[in-house]
Formats: structure tokens, sequence, C-alpha cells
């Protein structure tokens, strides 16, 4: 999935932010910087690594703007170990969440630093802007772009996103956001990233992982997100917290 309807981020202004490439160097997925007991993780899409994925095949990049130039917050980790969620179901898409370990550690910057996970359910920022980032495509069914994107977009009620996707919407596994007119919305390439939302203290938190939706920024078809919040318990027993 990429922004449809965004801007070139600011560099380093979505320092959670990760490019997950292949080792030939192709960017295709992204994911959030998150805290774990043995240091700093990557979460992203289990439909981004599940297919196979060999650890030692990919790599994430912190501190990334550009996918063509490199900038001097720039890091590149190789993967060591991928853990998918157990449930996760390709078909109907449920329990869409991955976390990646990297060999070394990643060190923590004003550029590079990891984004928090929610404490609340996801409703209390029902109707919120919230904050999506990725380097995916910046219209349907076109290539990506070189810089990072990033767009604001509401977190709608499970019931208009019920209402929207009927059954293929699972209540209690996704969230969904865009806006109301469409063209706004993550799109290809985009997958895994982060749809981050901020509290009181303008703290950010990530409240869903770009998972799935109907083509890119049509109205009455939102972006579907994994609920992290209603997996927090399994990314709990894998970061260890």
């Amino acid at each position: 999935m990429s922004i449809v309807g965004g801007a070139e981020a600011y560099e380093n202004s979505v320092p959670w932010q990760v490019s997950i490439k292949s080792n030939d160097y192709n960017h295709f997925c992204g994911g959030s910087l998150v805290r774990g007991k043995s240091g700093i993780a990557v979460v992203t899409a289990a439909h981004c690594v599940s297919d196979g994925t060999q650890a030692s095949s990919i790599q994430v990049v912190v501190g990334r703007h550009s996918l063509s130039t490199q900038s001097a917050s720039e890091k590149t980790y190789q993967v060591s170990e991928i853990k998918n969620h157990p449930q996760y179901n390709s078909s109907n898409m449920s329990n869409d969440i991955a976390v990646l370990f990297v060999e070394g550690e990643i060190s923590e910057t004003d550029e590079v630093a990891p984004i928090q996970l929610p404490n609340k359910q996801s409703s209390v920022f029902n109707g919120q802007e919230c904050l999506i980032s990725g380097w995916g495509a910046l219209k349907e069914g076109e290539e990506g772009p070189d810089k990072l994107q990033e767009a604001w977009v509401d977190l709608f009620s499970n019931a208009v996103c019920y209402d929207r996707y009927n059954e293929d919407f699972n209540r209690d596994l996704m969230i969904c956001g865009g806006k109301e007119a469409g063209g706004v919305d993550s799109c290809q390439g985009d997958s895994g990233g982060p749809f981050a939302c901020f509290d009181e203290e303008w703290n950010p938190i990530l409240v869903g992982v770009t998972s799935w939706g109907e083509g890119c920024a049509r109205a009455d078809k939102p972006g579907v997100y994994a609920d992290v919040f209603k997996l927090r318990s399994w990314l709990n027993s894998v970061l260890g917290l």
C-alpha cells in the first residue's frame, strides 16, 4: 500500500518509520520501530514477510528519507528473526502483524526513535486525525515515489468501517481510516507501515499497521489497518514486555 493525497514528509519527521527491503536493495514494505525488552524491534504486517520470507534475505533501513539517496541518518540492519502472528490468515487478513528482530542494536537518536504501543482501545482516537506514512504509490497502479510521503487521515468508528466493507472487516482485529470523500489513503508499497495517532501530550501512538483496502483513496473505501491494541498481548509476549 503508498500514500495517496499526501505530501513529502519533512526529513526525519517520522523517526519511527522504517523501510523494509530485500538484500538487493528493493524497498517492498514499511514498518515501525518499537521498544522491546532486548532493544528496539520493528513491527510490520504479516503479509509483508509471511510467504516463506527468510530473515537472511531482508534488511531494515532506519532514518531513511529517499530511496535513491542515502541520508546522514540512514542505517541498514540485517534482519535476524521474523515472528509472524501465528493466527495470521492471508485469505481474510486477520492478525496481519509481524515483528522483525535485527542483528546488532538499533541506536536511538533524534532521527531514529521508537513509537509507543497503545495502552488504550483504538476507539479513544475515533474521529481524530492520525498520521500515515510510506513510500507506496501516489496513485492507484502507479510506481512509488523516491521520498517518504505522509498524510493525515481520520480514524473511523468500527461501525463506519463495517458499513463500508461488511464481513471483510473484522471488528475485533481491524480499524480503518481515510477521508469521507476519498482522495487520501495508503496504497501499494506502504504495507506494514504506521497508522500513528497522538495522545493529549502529543506523543505518537502506533494504533494501526497498514494492512489492506479496496483500491487506493476511493470514496467509501477507507484503508484498513491491523488494530495494534487488540494484538497487544501477542506483541507483549514476542517483545518481552
